[in-house]
């Protein structure tokens, strides 16, 4: 095998994504218990091919240190459950990989069930099915009550949603796009028909194989007890003010949507305030996705030069611990954009530093991405409040030290997440800070 496929694995829905890995991993455990010829020369470097997908955190990559896809996080754990359920066996490693990964994704599930809006693949149906046997088996092989607790309190979040239907009867594709089948928004490269089936196999799975784990040996290892605060090694921070939940990411340089330093998602018990930044690649998945509107689609700083570069997308960023908040710094060349975070009660303060080399070819958009049903609406007294026509509040919105601050409401277009509306500051040198907080409401 060459040493650039080793390691870079950069080949799209290649011989060594980690899905792929995992599934031959499966596979061939289960062909050697049928007597069944498995072995073939460029399996021999799988097993640490496979190694290199597992953060310290709990996170699984797609793509090592490229593209960490919240959707395949979980399909690479239930191809490890199945495993584990059909063989009897699981090494150490794997065992703390497991529990480990799956507080990880229920980090990720929000009071309404959102979950799959980090990465490839956001609100798939996809993730649907294989997400719900890993918390379902887990939670009943697990033995650790506050584990097993929150995996059914997550079955019961994803229970929530409202997953549209189609017409013939079958679930839709994309839940934020119904009537997506094979020239969507998004996702045209894989039918309806062939994701209700996969959802359906799983969920069957599940039914099965929740009550096979009690022949399966007891964990040996200590269950991670992570359930916020900073997964570093994923590029992850996750707080729950109140009772919502804000995710946010360092940021990957493969995809558009593993873009960093925005926030992937803020979701609370009567709605969600921003979720999905960017959507595919427009190279990866063909010219119906070629709109750049896509990079607007950021709840952070966007830094664009004339040439098409920009900030925060297709860069690694570092996050650092920062008392309970986080300090999150994405580079490119002299550019750069620091974020710091804050949960304080029910609010999130924001503070961000952009610095770039030169005022003249930059222009300085902060976004507040909202979808289309949400209103801001200036308040008398300062700042805006975040609502859906004729309903209470969800969150308000101020600027630190500023009382007249005018945002600029943008065209909506259609992101991953469903329709946003782009709210933006007016264009500031190229050196500039801002600092807001907002309020979440109950």
């Amino acid at each position: 095998i060459k040493a650039g496929d080793a390691n870079g694995l950069k080949r799209e829905n290649g011989t060594f994504a980690g899905n792929w890995l995992s599934m031959r991993s499966l596979n061939h455990q289960l062909r050697r218990r049928l007597g069944v010829p498995h072995f073939h020369w460029r399996h021999l470097p799988e097993p640490y091919l496979r190694h290199r997908l597992y953060r310290t955190d709990g996170g699984i990559d797609e793509f090592p240190g490229q593209s960490r896809p919240v959707q395949y996080h979980a399909y690479i754990l239930a191809i490890m459950m199945r495993k584990f359920i059909e063989t009897g066996r699981i090494s150490n490693r794997d065992e703390q990989r497991l529990t480990k990964g799956t507080r990880y994704l229920l980090a990720h599930i929000d009071p309404q069930g959102n979950a799959n809006y980090r990465g490839r693949g956001q609100y798939q149906l996809f993730f649907e099915g294989c997400c719900r046997y890993v918390l379902a088996t887990v939670a009943q092989w697990s033995g650790d009550d506050e584990l097993s607790q929150d995996c059914r309190n997550g079955l019961n979040a994803l229970d929530r949603q409202d997953w549209p239907r189609r017409a013939d009867g079958l679930l839709a594709l994309v839940r934020t796009d119904p009537d997506t089948e094979k020239a969507g928004t998004h996702y045209d490269y894989h039918f309806a028909t062939v994701y209700n089936a996969f959802d359906l196999a799983w969920r069957l799975l599940c039914a099965r194989d929740r009550h096979r784990t009690a022949k399966l040996p007891s964990p040996r290892m200590p269950i991670a007890k992570i359930r916020s605060g900073l997964c570093a090694d994923s590029g992850m921070y996750f707080a729950r003010p109140g009772n919502w939940l804000l995710a946010l990411a360092g940021g990957e340089e493969m995809y558009l949507s593993d873009v960093g330093l925005t926030v992937c998602h803020l979701g609370g018990p009567r709605g969600v305030l921003f979720s999905a930044p960017g959507g595919p690649h427009p190279s990866k998945y063909g010219r119906v996705h070629g709109s750049e509107r896509l990079r607007e689609n950021v709840f952070s700083p966007l830094v664009c030069d004339p040439s098409g570069n920009s900030l925060p997308h297709f860069c690694r960023g570092e996050m650092i611990p920062d008392g309970d908040g986080v300090t999150v710094i994405t580079k490119r060349g002299n550019w750069s954009i620091k974020r710091r975070v804050r949960p304080e009660g029910s609010c999130l303060r924001f503070e961000d530093e952009i610095t770039t080399p030169g005022a003249a070819s930059i222009r300085h958009i902060f976004h507040w991405a909202l979808p289309a049903a949400l209103e801001l609406v200036a308040n008398p007294e300062g700042g805006y409040t975040i609502q859906s026509p004729g309903e209470a509040p969800l969150a308000r919105l101020s600027f630190a030290g500023e009382d007249d601050v005018a945002l600029i409401a943008g065209t909506p277009f259609r992101g991953p997440g469903g329709m946003v509306r782009p709210w933006h500051l007016p264009a500031r040198n190229s050196n500039d800070s801002v600092a807001f907080t907002l309020e979440l409401l109950p």
